[in-house]
């Protein structure tokens, strides 16, 4: 039945109910076609041998050369990039670099100090009179000597001087003939000096100065400029001397107001501690006044029972006279009713 195809599609069919299609196709049906056409070979040849006969031995299907199932050579995958290590996080530099040291304070603070000295005495220096530099003698001191040394001069004898008299003026010039060049080169300077005049009168009528009005002007405007300087100086001083009272001020009123803070909390705190003191005593007046009355109440407990107990007793009496009392007048008045 191998060899029948029909045997096979009914195989196929009632395996089909128990197993997978996929499965059958692969394990039973595959196999049955690739080897159906050896077992009927091997069946032709048990039939020819058992019926006497021989048959042509058939010859297998020579195998046909195919040609190479070349696959197409896979994309190169790119190289995976190694990982870049991750750098440790840089710590941020302290805030001390950007700061100046203690000792550069300091420092900038003795070179401010020194150099605000120094200015004071400067304007000290400055300001003293200059009574002692002063060498000129006073009036009187020197009409006395010019006495003394007018004096001095009459008593002395010398020999005359005589000097030689002043040349005479020449009255009549040498002529001199002038060339061309000589007479143009003179016009030239006379026309020079004409304009040189002419434009020095025009600057003046223009609003001009003379040159020595200008180094007086200069002079004058170095001197202000150079009063300004002291000023400044002087007011920065005086400024740096307000800014340090003040400062000495300011820390002076801080620590009045810590002091003051100070003596406030220390006053709250005492009357605090005064009030807590208070209630402390008071309590423990209460306690020992609760324990006396414990220790009291205690020792008249039995005596309090008693007087509870009698006072019970003598209520109970009491409670039935007065039910007997009121039944004897219920009875008297029933009694009246029925008369």
């Amino acid at each position: 039945f191998l060899t029948n195809e029909d045997y096979g599609t009914i195989i196929k069919k009632e395996s089909m109910k128990f197993y997978d299609a996929d499965y059958i196709n692969e394990k039973i049906v595959r196999v049955l076609d690739k080897y159906r056409p050896a077992f009927r070979s091997i069946l032709l040849e048990i039939s020819d041998k058992m019926e006497g006969c021989t048959a042509a031995r058939q010859l297998p299907e020579p195998t046909k050369a195919k040609p190479f199932n070349l696959t197409a050579p896979k994309e190169r995958i790119p190289p995976t990039p190694k990982p870049i290590p991750k750098l440790e996080r840089s710590r941020p530099p302290p805030k001390s670099t950007y700061e100046s040291s203690t000792e550069q304070i300091e420092l900038e603070r003795i070179r401010d100090e020194n150099h605000r000295q120094g200015l004071h005495k400067l304007n000290q220096v400055q300001s003293l009179s200059l009574h002692f530099m002063q060498t000129e003698k006073s009036k009187r001191a020197q009409i006395k000597q010019a006495q003394i040394i007018e004096e001095n001069e009459k008593n002395l004898e010398f020999e005359p001087i005589r000097a030689n008299p002043p040349p005479k003026p020449q009255t009549n010039k040498i002529p001199v003939k002038l060339n061309v060049a000589a007479i143009l080169k003179e016009n030239e300077i006379y026309k020079k000096q004409e304009e040189n005049v002419r434009q020095h009168l025009l600057d003046l009528e223009a609003g001009g100065r003379e040159s020595h009005e200008f180094f007086q002007w200069q002079e004058t405007m170095q001197k202000q400029d150079y009063e300004q300087q002291i000023n400044a100086i002087e007011r920065k001083r005086l400024e740096g001397r307000i800014s340090y009272e003040e400062a000495i001020l300011a820390r002076q009123r801080l620590t009045d107001e810590n002091r003051r803070i100070a003596d406030e909390i220390r006053r709250q705190t005492q009357e605090a501690i005064e009030i807590h003191v208070k209630e402390k005593l008071k309590e423990e007046q209460r306690m020992k006044q609760l324990v006396e009355e414990v220790v009291s109440g205690r020792e008249n407990a039995k005596a309090a029972q008693q007087k509870l107990q009698q006072y019970k007793t003598d209520f109970v009496k009491q409670y039935k006279e007065e039910i007997k009392q009121l039944m004897k007048q219920a009875l008297e008045e029933v009694k009246r009713t029925l008369n």
